[in-house]
């Protein structure tokens, strides 16, 4: 696995010299090299940190899906298994399920930075990323913090209903997230290529 590690890397550099456009002279094929700007420098090296980040991450999934430090007992407890949080044990991020999402989203935002750098005008660069790739500071999703506001505030305010809503599983939850981090980057991608072919139209 060291050697199909290190010829993944080897590939992605080697991307940025091999890139050759095909053409006829005198009846043979040629190899013509492609002039490659500053941007495609960056985005072969956003593709080759990608892939090797991605792969320590789904890498230290396998290592350490049975035991750790942390959690000795992890194949008793399979695949996925709660979150427990800082404030008991720290849990957090060390399942096998969540080192595959971790993975997910790792790979999801570098393609659409890619992307960005790509196809979008700079001063827009700046807006996308504080409008879509923010995060909270505490390290809680943003749905997770929503929900709780408003939760608190129903309670506060005496509207809250009879029933209280009860916790989603953590594959649910996860799939929540996926799923609306997913429409979201689908939606503001397509609102700056909008603006993109509106502005140049």
């Amino acid at each position: 696995w060291i050697g199909g590690f290190l010829i993944v890397g080897v590939a992605a550099h080697a991307a940025i010299f091999m890139a050759f456009t095909v053409v006829a002279v005198g009846g043979k094929v040629a190899l013509l090299p492609i002039p490659l700007g500053t941007v495609d420098f960056l985005v072969h090296h956003i593709h080759a940190f990608t892939i090797h980040v991605t792969v320590l991450i789904l890498l230290k999934g396998v290592l350490f899906a049975r035991s750790s430090r942390l959690i000795p007992d992890k194949t008793n407890l399979g695949f996925r298994f709660p979150c427990d949080g800082l404030g008991r044990g720290g849990a957090c991020q060390v399942s096998a399920w969540d080192l595959v999402f971790f993975g997910l989203f790792w790979m999801y935002n570098s393609i659409l930075i890619e992307e960005i750098l790509r196809r979008v005008p700079l001063p827009l660069m700046g807006g996308s990323m504080i409008s879509y790739a923010h995060r909270h500071p505490s390290g809680r999703g943003y749905w997770q913090e929503l929900i709780e506001s408003i939760v608190w505030a129903h309670n506060k305010l005496k509207v809250a209903p009879a029933t209280q809503p009860r916790a989603l599983s953590i594959v649910q939850g996860r799939a929540v997230g996926v799923t609306h981090y997913l429409l979201g980057g689908i939606a503001t991608t397509w609102a700056f290529f909008l603006a993109r072919i509106i502005a140049v139209g």
